[in-house]
């Protein structure tokens, strides 16, 4: 067999993704290396979304002026590195071409909050583009997630545009808001307007950034040595997109948990935030003993690695996903034969003990998560969430 033949049939080989998410990115980038170091992250998932538009923005922290050059600058190494990407995925689930990305890049207003927002203020580049995503006729059956790594103004433009039109309900309802804090002032404006939009926000006193969920990525609880410098360095910065990655000052990649909410690896449930997964676990109110376990404990820094191995080296012998977890089988080995861990939670951990007997219709809706990790370098994990509703079907006591 050629070595063209071996790569197409390795390359078939590969489980394509299911369907894609769409996604719309806001950045304030140039204000910190956290965006433009979540930007290179992303660009190494980006077959796994259907990115339909990346609009650079101000904040409380870049206030007169946005930088959508800085993308087109990181879209330029991505440029070098997705024939390589694309050796490694199913041909049915491809890596957008630099072309494409550069297509989807435009600039938000360059002022802060609701200085953007009002009758008389034309929309931005970066809003029209919003609005036309957002009233697109495959809107309708799909939402948009809009993923806000700084201020929100370009969805605050659009939302005001549209407020009488006789459909506005209809549309804010495909969206989708996953924030990283408020950072500036149109975030609790939209809220307070239109409280029926799904819109994930760690929600605590201005600045106090300490408070949130989303630095789980890489503080208070993951493991030390995967956030070092040193670590950062040999495993993330090489290679021509590596290179654009920059040294961390504060917090590594503090908005990428945004898109890690959408990771197809079988953990998370995107219409739940509740569930918990690679992005974190969203209540109303905090309920747990860490504000950041959700984020920190999961095998994300590992399958980056791996990916950043894969743009590197163009064999399609690697793969980025090795295997899947399907229906309720559970096997302990690979497609390609090679031997997998499998983990559930052992009962003393995941069953509850039952304290108060009085006869109740419906039990609490029960999680068992099945985890299974490869033995490759480094490892990856995927997952399987079963839900277990628990219920009595001669249910006859008394409402409560």
């Amino acid at each position: 067999m050629s070595t063209d033949q071996a790569q197409k049939r390795g390359k078939l080989s590969l489980l394509p993704l299911p369907a894609r998410h769409r996604v719309f990115v806001l950045t304030d980038i140039t204000n910190e290396p956290d965006d433009a170091e979540s930007f290179c992250r992303y660009l190494t998932y980006a077959n796994q979304f259907r990115t339909e538009g990346i609009v650079a923005v101000t904040s409380t922290w870049l206030r007169d002026r946005v930088a959508p050059e800085n993308l087109h600058q990181i879209v330029g190494a991505y440029e070098k590195v997705v024939q390589n990407l694309n050796a490694h995925v199913h041909p049915d689930s491809p890596y957008p071409s630099a072309d494409e990305v550069r297509g989807l890049i435009r600039a938000g207003p360059p002022v802060y909050g609701m200085e953007a927002v009002g009758d008389d203020i034309p929309l931005s580049e970066g809003g029209e583009l919003l609005l036309q995503r957002l009233t697109a006729p495959a809107a309708a059956d799909d939402p948009l997630w809009v993923l806000v790594w700084g201020g929100v103004n370009v969805l605050a433009q659009v939302l005001h545009r549209i407020r009488s039109r006789p459909d506005a309900a209809e549309v804010r309802s495909r969206l989708r808001v996953y924030t990283i804090s408020d950072q500036d002032d149109c975030g609790a404006w939209i809220r307070q307007q239109w409280p029926e939009i799904f819109y994930i926000s760690s929600v605590h006193g201005w600045n106090q950034y300490g408070c949130a969920a989303w630095p789980g990525i890489s503080s208070d609880g993951p493991d030390g040595s995967k956030i070092t410098a040193e670590w950062v360095k040999k495993n993330i910065q090489i290679g021509p997109l590596g290179a654009e990655y920059p040294d961390f000052e504060f917090i590594i990649e503090g908005d990428t948990p945004t898109f890690l909410y959408l990771i197809r690896n079988g953990l998370g449930v995107p219409e739940q935030p509740s569930y918990g997964s690679w992005g974190g676990r969203y209540l109303p109110v905090n309920v747990g003993g860490s504000r950041s376990t959700l984020t920190a404990r999961w095998g994300h820094h590992s399958d980056v690695t791996d990916t950043v191995v894969g743009y590197r080296e163009p064999s399609a012998t690697q793969t980025f996903h090795p295997f899947e977890v399907s229906d309720l089988t559970i096997e302990s080995a690979a497609d390609d034969g090679s031997r997998v861990k499998v983990t559930i939670a052992p009962a003393d951990k995941s069953c509850m003990r039952v304290r108060d007997k009085i006869p109740i219709e419906r039990g609490l809706l029960l999680h068992l998560i099945l985890e299974v990790v490869d033995k490759g370098t480094p490892p990856l994990t995927s997952y399987r969430r079963i839900l277990i509703q628990p219920v009595d079907r001669n249910f006859k006591a008394r409402p409560r």
